[in-house]
């Protein structure tokens, strides 16, 4: 077993033991689970988050990012691990934007040489899509790399990024279930004393704001069809263009191009139920309603852009 497996096996089993022990403290602590008319509810309630949880961590865990394959594999059928909704790489996705997840397995060149740049350096595979990057932990390329979670043991891409954020929300929802417990628990007496209390408070509070913060984050680009790794390209190089001197399109701004609202209800339906309706973006209707919304918020009288 290598460096990087023995680094994914450590963070699976401190996944297991951090929450084993908040659990293990919260019981400890004189929370509403042990006290109050509502215990048998409460603990309903936390036993239904854990697990949703647990299926949640699982289902990224054993997700596939998006590997990028070699140029001869194309003609070949994909493993069963990657037969997913966006396995297809022209059918599924009819939106115009170049740079957004919903067209991120558009019509792309599938033959390539060996020395041709589109192929990875260091894996060999064909880099289709322009937000294709290499992990140094796993050794492969991955399409719309977002980033590479050591805790969870897992490349995050076009594939699973709103697996990560409907993880990111259940993992949050916990912390704020752990939160409001250890709460209950302040004020109370008890045999550890009150400083007991408050230290696990001040500690749930603090990993409840990082949790918000990933959460929202990860929410807006899934629904933006972003990647992290794209805002912060364009951040490094909003005011000095590029290492070669020359300002790329869409630097400057976070989120370029920006999708239309057919494209932010489309990915939002994929972040919820895990499939993308093409009428979203074709409905005339919809275009429509976005004309009204940019008329309203950018007009002759007044602008809020």
């Amino acid at each position: 077993m290598d460096s990087i497996s023995c680094r994914h096996a450590l963070g699976h089993c401190a996944w297991w033991f951090f929450h084993i022990l908040g659990l293990v403290a919260l019981y400890v602590l004189p929370s509403d689970l042990r006290i109050g008319p509502n215990v048998a509810l409460n603990v309903w309630l936390l036993s239904i988050v854990l697990g949703l949880n647990i299926l949640a961590h699982y289902a990224l865990r054993l997700s596939d990012p998006g590997w990028a394959r070699p140029p001869g594999s194309f003609g070949k059928p994909q493993a069963a691990s990657s037969t997913d909704a966006s396995s297809s790489p022209t059918s599924q996705f009819t939106a115009s934007t170049d740079d957004c997840e919903s067209a991120l397995f558009g019509a792309v060149s599938l033959t390539a040489d060996r020395n041709s740049p589109a192929l990875c350096p260091q894996c060999g595979c064909l880099r289709r899509l322009p937000t294709t990057a290499h992990c140094r932990y796993c050794n492969r390329c991955v399409e719309g790399f977002d980033h590479h979670c050591m805790w969870l043991g897992v490349c995050v891409g076009a594939r699973n990024h709103h697996l990560f954020a409907r993880y990111s929300l259940v993992q949050t929802t916990v912390a704020l279930l752990a939160f409001h417990y250890t709460l209950t628990a302040c004020g109370r007496p008890s045999p550890f004393g009150y400083i007991w209390a408050y230290g696990i408070l001040g500690l749930m509070s603090l990993l409840l704001l990082i949790l918000t913060c990933l959460t929202v984050i990860h929410v807006f680009l899934v629904l933006m069809g972003q990647t992290s790794r794209q805002v912060m390209q364009r951040v490094r190089w909003s005011r000095g263009g590029t290492r070669t001197g020359t300002r790329q399109p869409g630097v400057g701004q976070l989120f370029s191009p920006q999708p239309s609202l057919g494209v932010v209800l489309q990915n939002g339906t994929y972040l919820l139920c895990g499939v993308r309706p093409v009428w979203l973006v074709e409905g005339a209707w919809l275009q429509r309603v976005s004309g009204w919304g940019a008329h309203l918020l950018d007009n002759r009288y007044y602008s809020c852009c």
